[in-house]
């Protein structure tokens, strides 16, 4: 069901039908192994935010990429992390986004949650009633020597938030 509602995603056809396929394999059996889980959930609800920013239904798009719990079992938070913020320029705009994300540094509104099996970063963008949340992976990790204290510091140094967003001039007049 997965791969036939991607299939139907790459060729931009029947994009309801993909709906369908995908919310149907929500109720499937993946086996025993908890990862095996966690990687149908991310690629499910990955694949149905593509499908609603396809259809320009950014607010159901951002519902699906928020149900990802936890991108690092089993799925890609890099690829999910760029489709949120993605999604976000799309629904609010990049100036707007750009306006929201720098109060977040002179604020202290922000979120870092670290355990076993959950490890993001969350910024609470007021003006959008919406906490901004992104995942953290090895992948993000393993050339970061300093510890980061604010999130946007981590954020803005990725290669997506460099491709979608620019850069961010931080400094406060």
């Amino acid at each position: 069901k997965i791969q036939r509602a991607e299939k139907l995603l790459k060729s931009n056809t029947k994009l309801d039908r993909a709906i369908d396929l995908l919310n149907d394999a929500k109720d499937d059996n993946y086996g025993f192994c908890g990862n095996a889980y966690a990687s149908a959930e991310w690629e499910i609800n990955f694949l149905l935010a593509q499908i609603y920013s396809q259809k320009k239904q950014y607010s159901i798009a951002l519902g699906n990429i928020d149900e990802i719990k936890n991108c690092n079992l089993g799925g890609d938070c890099y690829k999910s992390d760029s489709l949120k913020l993605k999604i976000l320029v799309d629904l609010y705009g990049k100036d707007n986004l750009k306006n929201e994300l720098k109060k977040t540094k002179s604020s202290k509104n922000f979120i870092n949650i670290k355990n076993d099996s959950i490890s993001k970063k969350c910024l609470n963008l007021e003006k959008f009633n919406y906490q901004y949340c992104f995942g953290l992976s090895g992948r993000y990790e393993e050339d970061e020597e300093i510890k980061i204290e604010h999130p946007l510091d981590f954020l803005i140094e990725t290669k997506y938030f460099k491709v979608l967003i620019g850069k961010l001039n931080l400094i406060c007049k």
